[in-house]
C-alpha cells in the first residue's frame, strides 16, 4: 500500500514544477489505461506551472470530445456544478468555518473556477 500524503497546493514554485514534470507522466499513462481498459473518451488538458501543456485524447481529434461535451443539454453539465453548490451552501452553515475566511475562500475559488469551466463550453 502507499504512503498516505497530505494533498495540498505546494508552495515552492521550483518544487511545483519539478512535482508536476515527475508525475505528468504517470498521469498521461493513467489516462491512456482508464479509456483503453474501460472503452471511454477521455481529454485531459495540463498547464504546468511553466505554463506548458500537456495532453491526452483518446480519439484522433481533441475537438470531437469537446464538441461531445459542448453538445450536452445544460442540466447534464450542471450536475456536477449543483452538488458543489449544494456542499458550499451547507459549508458555510457550519460553525468552525464560518470564522475561517481562508477556508471559505478557498470553496469560493473553486466553485467559480468549476463555474468558469462549465460556462466556458457553453
Amino acid at each position: 500500500m502507499g504512503r498516505k500524503i497530505e494533498i495540498k497546493k505546494i508552495e515552492d514554485i521550483i518544487k511545483r514544477q519539478v512535482t508536476f514534470s515527475k508525475r505528468r507522466s504517470s498521469l498521461l499513462k493513467k489516462a491512456k489505461e482508464i479509456a483503453i481498459s474501460c472503452d471511454v473518451d477521455v481529454l485531459l488538458v495540463a498547464f504546468s506551472p511553466a505554463n506548458r501543456l500537456s495532453k491526452f485524447c483518446s480519439q484522433n481529434r481533441i475537438e470531437d470530445i469537446l464538441q461531445r461535451y459542448i453538445e450536452l443539454p445544460i442540466e447534464r453539465k450542471l450536475t456536477y456544478m449543483a452538488d458543489v453548490q449544494e456542499k458550499v451552501a451547507k459549508l458555510r452553515q457550519l460553525n468552525h468555518i464560518r470564522g475561517d475566511i481562508s477556508k471559505l475562500y478557498f470553496l469560493d475559488k473553486q466553485f467559480v473556477s468549476l463555474f468558469f469551466l462549465t460556462s466556458f463550453f457553453d
